[in-house]
């Protein structure tokens, strides 16, 4: 995660790197803890274990992540400033030209991007599995893409000399 000057008078350029397996692991944990809660009824077993996704459906989990970049990056070029990605096997990498007084907050957007973008997937998958319990997701996304809104808001103050 890198925040360097630009060359554009009043902008900073703010890297923002996520590793996918970490967004992978996330949504699965998710997944898993949501599934082993169903299973305690004994009318759900079978959609419980169906919600827990596996390797074996990391093609269609793949596409939730392309969705979740493009999605993720244009939440940060309409709260932070105009935001390019680039995406290879392992990471995500979001470009963001923010003001100049917006504060080193990469390592912190690094985690609710995580976060977010785990959610969404989460909440993609269950409509696939279980469209019931896609709601709770709806509400979890919103919340963080509200905690991006307010990191994204913060600005440094300006210093006297």
């Amino acid at each position: 995660v890198k925040d360097q000057k630009d060359n554009m008078e009043g902008s900073k350029l703010i890297t923002t790197e996520v590793s996918i397996q970490n967004i992978m692991l996330r949504m699965k944990d998710q997944a898993y803890y949501l599934g082993e809660s169903l299973k305690s009824d004994p009318r759900m077993v079978e959609i419980g274990a169906k919600i827990q996704a596996s390797d074996d459906e990391n093609p269609i989990l793949s596409d939730f992540i392309n969705d979740a970049t493009s999605i993720t990056s244009n939440l940060l070029s309409r709260v932070m400033g105009e935001t390019t990605y680039a995406k290879d096997d392992n990471t995500i990498t979001f470009l963001t030209r923010a003001t100049s007084n917006t504060p080193d907050i990469e390592s912190q957007l690094g985690d609710y991007i995580i976060n977010y973008m785990a959610t969404y997937m989460l909440e993609k998958w269950l409509n696939v599995i279980k469209a019931d319990e896609a709601k709770r997701f709806t509400e979890d996304r919103s919340r963080l893409e509200n905690e991006i809104v307010l990191l994204a808001a913060r600005r440094s103050k300006p210093e006297r000399s």
